[in-house]
């Protein structure tokens, strides 16, 4: 090779690695956006964020930015066609006492694995020091363009096993917290679902005329709004028969998805069926009932399980927090021993 051609060769050689990175490149920027927050999760002293509410008592909520410093008010969010949603839920114990918390996320209203941790969790104990607020970073990825809902459910004292009526009665209306928003991927039309299973009118209630009393979700065992508050079923069958009980005092039609979950972990309504949720439609002032199952084998065998059921109202709809109808209801912890006696 003369000498003089080796210049023309170096020049040849930087072209096609140039030609080769812009390639990769844009090909790199076809696809989904992976960077993922970090998965430090961060505890500090309340006193230091001005937009944490002075209380002595109680649990506070949201969505702040990546800096922690400002409180994310909206509660729908859009994001590119590329673009993960990366966002820090923030949670605030005002109580003077230690707090144990249990987070459960739900994308499009089923348990998913989004918390941070060595490997991504469904599920995230922690325990918060009295005014202390912690930051958990959380990544969603892989959404197909559209709409969609995501949901934080926040049990304090979770694994309390306490079996007594007191107790018991005490988890009705105050068993979950919760924080709600939706991510329009892509897209500028709102999901069309409509996949709602016209739920029929309860008689036996309306006659006694307890649809007054129920506005929101309660577990019963018979045609009685008595609560279900725990049962032994260490001698029952393969499966536990109860009611889920839905009021709807509204002057409007609503519509609602229901999942329960044995121990904070997913289960189907039906204990013969592959779904983990029920999508119903109840008419304006009106109550109705919904058969529940309970599958035995999803019950933790020598031990008392906590199951719990959770009505979110209009799915796949844009929220407006300022709008009660809006909230999430959830029924009491009902205990199972599953326990010889």
């Amino acid at each position: 090779m003369k000498l003089k051609y080796f210049p023309y060769i170096v020049i040849l050689i930087f072209i096609g690695y140039f030609l080769i990175y812009e390639f990769n490149a844009k090909h790199i920027n076809r696809k989904e956006v992976t960077k993922e927050v970090t998965k430090e999760i961060i505890y500090d002293e309340t006193k230091n964020y001005n937009y944490v509410p002075y209380a002595n008592q109680g649990t506070s909520l949201g969505i702040v930015n990546d800096k922690h410093n400002e409180l994310i008010e909206i509660s729908n969010f859009k994001i590119e066609k590329n673009e993960m949603f990366n966002k820090t839920l923030a949670i605030v114990n005002q109580n003077d006492y230690p707090e144990d918390y249990l987070i459960i996320p739900l994308i499009n209203y089923q348990q998913k694995h989004i918390l941070p941790g060595n490997k991504k969790q469904n599920k995230l104990k922690i325990t918060i020091k009295p005014q202390e607020i912690v930051f958990i970073p959380f990544s969603i990825s892989n959404l197909k363009n559209g709409f969609h809902d995501f949901t934080f459910l926040i049990a304090q004292d979770p694994n309390n096993q306490d079996l007594s009526k007191e107790y018991r009665i005490s988890t009705t209306g105050s068993n979950l917290m919760s924080i709600r928003g939706t991510i329009n991927k892509g897209s500028n039309k709102n999901n069309s679902f409509n996949k709602f299973s016209k739920v029929s009118t309860d008689n036996t209630i309306n006659e006694n005329n307890n649809v007054q009393n129920l506005n929101g979700l309660l577990l019963t065992k018979n045609e009685k709004l008595v609560p279900w508050l725990n049962e032994s079923v260490y001698n029952n069958n393969d499966k536990i028969q109860f009611n889920i009980n839905i009021g709807n005092t509204e002057k409007e039609n609503k519509t609602f998805a229901v999942a329960s979950f044995i121990n904070w972990d997913q289960v189907s309504i039906n204990a013969d069926s592959d779904s983990k949720v029920f999508f119903g439609q109840i008419d304006q002032n009106s109550s109705a009932s919904i058969k529940g199952e309970i599958n035995k084998m999803d019950i933790k065998k020598n031990s008392i399980s906590n199951y719990t059921t959770v009505l979110i109202p209009f799915p796949y709809q844009e929220i407006n927090p300022l709008d009660p109808s809006f909230s999430i209801e959830s029924s009491g912890r009902v205990g199972l021993d599953n326990r010889e006696n």
